[in-house]
C-alpha cells in the first residue's frame, strides 16, 4: 500500500583526501601524511541543512547524529509525510549537491523507511493469499504423489516487510519512528527511484498435512 510517511537516511563521512598532495615522491615522503580530520559535528551539515529548509522541508523535521562507527561521519535523516518518489529524488539532490559544493563531506550511503498506519491490513490479505497458495500447492503434490491429505497437523506463518531489522523484520511498520528504530544502523532499505513508494510485506505460509495412503 502506498506510504504514508517516509524517512531518507543520508550518511556522510569526512573527505580525507579533498586536499591530497600530488608532489610527493614516495609512499614515505612526511607531506603524504594526513592529519585526522576534526570530529565532525551536526552544524558542519549546516549547509545541508539550509538547502534542505530552502527546499520546502520544516528543521524540525530534519535530525542530525554522529555515526555510531566513526567519529568523522554525520548521519541526517530527513522526514516527510505523504512522499513521492519525485519528492524523494528531489530531496536527495538537494542534499548531495550541497555536500558536494561544500566539499568537507563525501557520500557514503543512502537508504529509506516507510511507514502506514493501516499497514496490518496488507499483512492480513498477504497471509490470506499465501494460506491459499500453500493449500494449492499441497493438494497438487498430494495428486501427483496418489496421496490423499488429512487434516493438519501444524501451520505456521512468518511475514516479512520492506526493511531489514536486528531481530527480524516481522514488525508492520505502522510509525515511521518505529521504522527507523527497527532498522537500526544498517538495515535500510536503498532507494530505487524505479520502485513504488509504498509500505509491502511478504507472508511465508507453512504447513504439515496428514497423509491417507
Amino acid at each position: 500500500m502506498p506510504a504514508e510517511q517516509a524517512a531518507i537516511i543520508l550518511s556522510y563521512s569526512v573527505n580525507y583526501f579533498s586536499e591530497m598532495p600530488v608532489d610527493s615522491e614516495t609512499p614515505t615522503d612526511p607531506s603524504m601524511t594526513l592529519e585526522v580530520p576534526a570530529i565532525a559535528t551536526p552544524a558542519d551539515l549546516q549547509p545541508v541543512t539550509n538547502a534542505l529548509i530552502a527546499a520546502g522541508i520544516p528543521m524540525g523535521d530534519i535530525s542530525i547524529v554522529r555515526e555510531s562507527y566513526s567519529a568523522q561521519a554525520l548521519r541526517m535523516v530527513i522526514r516527510l509525510n505523504r512522499p513521492t518518489q519525485s519528492r524523494i529524488s528531489e530531496l536527495i539532490d538537494v542534499a548531495n549537491n550541497a555536500v558536494i559544493a561544500d566539499g568537507k563531506f563525501a557520500v557514503s550511503t543512502l537508504g529509506v523507511a516507510y511507514a502506514a498506519s493501516n499497514c496490518l491490513s496488507a499483512e492480513v490479505a498477504a497471509r490470506e493469499a499465501a494460506m491459499a497458495e500453500a493449500q494449492r500447492q499441497a493438494i497438487a503434490l498430494a495428486d501427483v504423489a496418489e496421496v490423499t491429505l488429512g487434516g493438519f497437523i501444524t501451520v505456521s506463518s512468518n511475514p516479512g516487510w520492506n526493511y531489514l531489522a536486528p531481530f527480524g523484520d516481522s514488525v508492520c511498520p505502522t510509525n515511521l519512528e518505529d521504522a527507523l528504530r527497527y532498522g537500526q544502523s544498517y538495515g535500510f532499505q536503498p532507494y530505487d527511484p524505479a520502485q513504488p513508494v509504498e509500505v509491502s510485506v511478504s507472508v511465508n505460509v507453512s504447513l504439515t498435512y496428514e497423509i491417507d495412503l
